[in-house]
């Protein structure tokens, strides 16, 4: 991981670049708070102009990384991932700009001694020491929330729906969703390494090495407690690389599935999903004294297989979502009403990571419960 943080590279070689067609802002001391309008700069990321009121920013200088960005503001580098999905303007990790604002989510683990170490002086070896040994300590008290393959086959509710133009239109094997024991040679479903054929190429824009996720339309996903539509719960079904390309269509291979990859599923351009990190003792058993916090409430609104409860290492999708201040590594409690109407002690039953957020939904991992969780069960930001 600290390859891909060591390789996000302000301005690199493109800076003199920048320089000809916009001059270089001056730098920004440390850590700032909004409001503030971000100079104009030359950058390939279509930075905002401006950052809110109240949230913490940086700007960048040349030579950072969002990697040490988050060592050098956060208590540790390892948070790099939830600083990248906060600043979703940065379309690739590798490149960030002189001049770029980087806005940090809100996190629990700002330093109070951000900052502290790179101010040292150079002679001040023991200090530095003692500094480097403190984030290794903290680094050590970070677990990842999930593995990397489970992260992109989580799924994820569209409000509307989503470009599916480019679909799996056929296989190397012949006609597919044929019942077992038909005529001729076909399969039931794909998976790793089978071929598929797409239903674009050359002519829209489609490259060989182009990789691109697997995504299979589920059912709709109605609110448990008013009903409402939230939209469509779309599931993440593999991973696939380009290897040959037509004037009108294209080949490629699955290199992984989560789950069978069939006929008409759509594609979309690969995008990775950082995995958020928490700290060991972020996730605790659940306390049915623990009070309620005061926070964003929502539901759950989906599970991983809608026809049964979920337990821990589960999915599900809740009514939570960036714009009620939920990001990569919050912590969900859920709760239950005992008997509703009554004024009694709510029913805590699991702790939950979110993954990956909408605008008003996300995707968390229920990291430990106590009971089944089911959809229309109650979560509250910890």
């Amino acid at each position: 991981m600290k390859a891909l943080g060591a390789a996000v590279v302000a301005g690199l070689a493109l800076t003199s670049v920048g320089s000809a067609q916009e001059p270089e802002p001056a730098p920004a001391p440390g850590l700032l708070t909004g409001p503030a309008e971000v100079v104009r700069h030359w950058s390939r990321n279509d930075y905002p102009s401006s950052v809110p009121e109240g949230v913490p920013y940086y700007i960048v200088v040349r030579g950072d990384t969002l990697w040490d960005i988050s060592a050098q503001f956060l208590e540790t580098p390892l948070l790099w991932p939830q600083v990248w999905d906060n600043n979703r303007y940065i379309t690739d990790a590798h490149w960030i700009y002189p001049g770029d604002p980087i806005l940090f989510p809100e996190l629990q683990v700002l330093s109070d001694e951000a900052g502290l170490a790179e101010s040292l002086p150079d002679d001040d070896a023991a200090a530095r020491a003692a500094a480097d040994a403190a984030r290794a300590a903290e680094a050590e008290r970070l677990i990842p929330a999930t593995e990397p393959e489970a992260i992109m086959c989580s799924g994820y509710i569209v409000p509307g729906g989503e470009d599916r133009s480019l679909r799996i239109v056929g296989n190397e094997n012949g006609q597919m969703l044929m019942e077992p024991g038909g005529e001729g040679r076909h399969k039931l479903a794909l998976s790793d390494r089978d071929i598929i054929y797409l239903s674009k190429g050359a002519n829209a824009g489609i490259q060989s090495g182009d990789r691109f996720t697997i995504h299979h339309v589920g059912a709709k996903v109605e609110h448990p407690a008013n009903g409402g539509t939230l939209g469509t719960h779309i599931e993440t079904v593999g991973a696939a690389r380009v290897i040959l390309v037509q004037e009108n269509s294209s080949s490629a291979v699955i290199e992984s599935s989560c789950f069978d990859v069939v006929e008409g599923d759509h594609l979309l351009p690969y995008r990775e999903r950082p995995i958020p990190f928490l700290t060991r003792d972020a996730i605790g058993r659940a306390d049915r004294l623990a009070p309620p916090s005061g926070r964003a409430q929502g539901h759950v609104v989906y599970v991983s297989q809608p026809y049964l409860s979920s337990a821990a290492g589960s999915f599900v999708q809740v009514d939570l979502g960036s714009a009620d201040g939920v990001a990569p590594g919050s912590v969900l409690v859920a709760f239950r009403e005992p008997i509703p109407g009554r004024d009694l002690p709510r029913n805590v039953i699991a702790e939950l990571a979110v993954l990956t957020v909408q605008e008003r939904t996300a995707t968390a991992k229920i990291m430990y419960s106590r009971i089944e969780v089911d959809a229309g069960d109650s979560v509250e930001i910890k």
